[in-house]
C-alpha cells in the first residue's frame, strides 16, 4: 500500500482564516489504483497490521506537513476508534515524530469522532493523557447523529468541528438560527 497525504484547509469561522490543515489519507493499492481510507485500513486489519499502518500514515502526514509552509498553523489528525485505548497512549512516539520534523505537540490537533468510543471513562483517560502531553483535542463532526453536549462538557476539547450539515440546516431553517 502506498501512502500519500492530502491536506484540507481548516477555516475558523471566528478568525475568518485558515488555522490549520486536516491530513487525509490517499492510498494506492499494489496495482497503483486509488483506494478509499476505509479500504486501506480494512486491508491492514485483514493483514493484522492496523497499528503499524496507522503509524505509517501518521509518519507520512507529519513528513509531508513539515515540508509545507504552514506559518505555525495546526495539523489535524483523525484518530481511529481502535487507537483510543489505554494500551495505545503514544504521546512519546508522536512527540518523537514531531521533533524530527521541527514541530511541537501544540501544533497537532487530535480529532476524535463524537461517537468514537463507547466507554466514556476510557475516552476521558485518553484525552487527559494527550492534553497533559501538550496536544490539542478536537471533537470532529459534531452535529451528526445524536450529538452529545455532555461529551463536550466532559472532555473539554480545545476545538469543536461542526458537521457541515449542521451549518447548512441552520442556514436553511430560520427557527434554528440564533437571534
Amino acid at each position: 500500500m502506498k501512502i500519500q497525504s492530502h491536506f484540507q484547509p481548516i477555516i475558523s469561522l471566528t478568525h475568518r482564516r485558515v488555522v490549520g490543515y486536516e491530513a487525509l489519507l490517499r492510498a494506492k493499492n499494489s496495482n497503483n489504483q486509488l483506494c478509499s481510507p476505509l479500504e486501506a485500513f480494512n486491508k491492514a486489519i485483514l493483514n493484522n497490521r492496523v497499528e503499524q499502518f496507522d503509524r505509517e500514515c501518521i509518519a507520512s502526514h507529519l513528513l509531508n506537513f513539515g515540508q509545507m509552509n504552514t506559518d505555525n498553523q495546526w495539523l489535524f489528525l483523525n484518530l481511529r476508534s481502535e487507537t483510543i485505548s489505554p494500551d495505545n497512549h503514544r504521546a512519546p512516539m508522536l512527540e518523537k515524530f514531531l521533533r524530527r520534523r521541527g514541530l511541537g505537540s501544540e501544533r497537532m490537533v487530535l480529532e476524535i469522532l463524537e461517537d468514537a468510543v463507547s466507554d466514556p471513562v476510557q475516552l476521558q483517560d485518553f484525552v487527559s493523557h494527550y492534553k497533559a502531553a501538550g496536544f490539542l483535542i478536537a471533537i470532529d463532526d459534531f452535529g451528526t447523529g445524536a450529538s452529545n453536549f455532555d461529551r463536550i462538557w466532559q472532555l473539554e476539547p480545545h476545538i469543536v468541528k461542526l458537521d457541515r450539515s449542521m451549518l447548512v440546516n441552520a442556514r436553511n431553517n430560520p427557527r434554528r438560527q440564533c437571534s
